[in-house]
């Protein structure tokens, strides 16, 4: 019953999604995403036709790197959300990556490799950031 609702919830989500006139022309100007270094922003999702697959920043959970200005005695580290739906094979996965070398910068999900190249806008000193001004860059590639 409750893999019935989900899948209820994600047609309808998804729907909505392409019906909408920003998020299509989006996702229109950007239907080709497999492996290719892609530019995610916050919360519009990019859909690649050939593989069936979405790709969305959904949040960015922490946001420690060093800003712009500041001496800091480590340069810090940012933690993205992203969600992955294989429409394909109905399988809808969240996922975090992080900007520093030394974390999960990458990862593989049903066969797609994924990896976390950059965090926008880089931190200023006292200056907050909105969560829907971010936009990450992104390899997506089938493996």
């Amino acid at each position: 019953m409750n893999k019935i609702i989900s899948n209820l919830f994600f047609i309808v989500f998804f729907s909505a999604i392409f019906t909408s006139c920003d998020t299509s022309q989006s996702l229109k100007k950007n239907n080709q995403v497999h492996g290719d270094t892609i530019t995610l922003k916050k919360g519009i999702p990019l859909y690649d036709p050939t593989n069936r697959f979405i790709v969305m920043l959904d949040s960015v959970l922490a946001d420690s790197r060093c800003p712009k200005g500041v001496t800091c005695v480590w340069e810090g580290n940012a933690t993205v959300n992203i969600q992955f739906n294989n429409l394909q094979k109905e399988i809808q996965q969240d996922f975090n990556l992080d900007t520093h070398q030394s974390f999960n910068n990458d990862t593989t999900l049903n066969n797609y490799y994924f990896k976390l190249l950059e965090l926008n806008p880089y931190p200023e000193n006292e200056k907050n950031i909105r969560q829907q001004d971010y936009s990450i860059k992104i390899i997506v590639k089938e493996i």
